[in-house]
């Protein structure tokens, strides 16, 4: 645990260390914005469906009756 945390404290301090660190943040990131357009294409996908009409007759049998009278 003690080495981690003398790692910690400057990771930019040997070469190697650096490029370690650079290529996780550069994974992290790449994976961060995989997942944000993954939702923006299945939200694009939703709207394109409703437009098309097939998911609207199913969101309209899911309502629920509000006609009281």
């Amino acid at each position: 645990m003690g080495a981690v945390l003398r790692g910690m404290r400057n990771p930019f301090r040997h070469r190697a260390r650096a490029v370690v660190v650079i290529a996780l943040l550069a994974l992290v990131i790449s994976l961060l914005a995989l997942l944000v357009q993954a939702a923006l294409a299945a939200r694009a996908d939703r709207l394109l469906h409703l437009a098309d009409g097939r998911l609207a007759n199913d969101l309209r049998r899911d309502e629920p009756c509000l006609n009281l009278m």
